[in-house]
């Protein structure tokens, strides 16, 4: 009944970020097969990315990051914090340690790095100008000290970036780059061997 824009799976939960105003989030437990929780954003726009990590939820909608409680899977999840994204429409979220690292469109930079240490006072800390495309998808090693981009096509650009994010303050520079050759991205993900899968 509603349109999924993103899935993060943990334990025996799925967490669906959605077009639906009243339940951006939407809690799948995987056992039975049926919804068993929500997070409803103060505003109406679609979630575009979920991510979980211990007892926090973390979803994009618009140009907020948003902060959940999940300390249990059931019924409406109540917010733990938000940050106004000031430079740019969230498309993608991951988080590592106290960071979250965000992907950008419509924006003069495609990756914001938040400090999500304190969910009642999230912190813009660093940035990360790559080219002039939409960011749409990040994926942060193990040890966050680089972060994977891929931005949208562009016949003069390239379309995935490596940043070196092992300072989290002020511009992180662009380490790797390459040309995707027609291809306009919509995600990534990094695996063993030093590869880069870019769909």
């Amino acid at each position: 009944g509603y349109k999924t824009n993103d899935v993060f799976i943990n334990g025996n939960y799925a967490y669906l970020a959605t077009d639906t105003n009243s339940k951006e989030v939407v809690i799948i437990n995987l056992t039975t097969h049926t919804e068993v929780g929500y997070f409803n954003t103060p505003t109406n726009s679609d979630a575009t990315s979920v991510y979980v990590s211990g007892t926090k939820g973390y979803v994009t909608a618009g140009f907020f990051l948003y902060i959940f409680d999940l300390s249990s899977q059931s019924g409406s999840r109540p917010q733990l914090g938000s940050g106004f994204l000031f430079l740019g429409l969230a498309t993608n979220v991951t988080v590592n340690g106290n960071y979250a690292y965000v992907s950008l469109a419509s924006s003069i930079i495609e990756l914001q790095i938040i400090d999500i240490s304190n969910p009642q006072s999230l912190q813009n800390t660093g940035w990360a100008d790559v080219n002039g495309t939409d960011g749409k998808r990040v994926f942060v090693n193990s040890t966050a000290t680089r972060a994977y981009l891929a931005t949208s096509q562009d016949v003069a650009l390239k379309e995935f970036f490596i940043i070196d994010i092992s300072v989290k303050t002020g511009s992180r520079p662009t380490i790797g780059s390459y040309e995707a050759n027609g291809m306009n991205p919509t995600s990534l993900s990094v695996v063993p061997g030093n590869r880069a899968i870019l769909v």
